[in-house]
């Protein structure tokens, strides 16, 4: 939904918890794809990051566990642009 708003056009979401029509954001951001950045730890929102985030912040972690994440995190990204490129329809 956030990049259907940032579009700059209106946009309709029919989900479990909203259903907005034709909602609209202002002012649009100065870029086409303004970055996203957001913080996680827990596998299903490294799966959130690797599919919408531009970047990634980890805190209060040791570095063996932010390794292990990053790298968890480097492969579901290279998974999500393979599909992209072989999938475009559902992205």
């Amino acid at each position: 939904m956030i990049h259907a708003l940032w579009s700059g056009e209106p946009a309709d979401h029919a989900g479990a918890h909203l259903t907005p029509e034709r909602a609209e954001f202002h002012p649009r951001p100065p870029t086409a794809t303004p970055m996203l950045v957001m913080g996680s730890k827990g596998p299903r929102t490294l799966e959130v990051v690797a599919r919408h985030a531009t970047e990634w912040n980890c805190s209060y972690v040791g570095i063996r566990t932010f390794r292990a994440k990053s790298a968890a995190l480097d492969d579901m990204t290279s998974l999500e642009l393979l599909a992209a490129a072989v999938l475009p329809d559902l992205h």
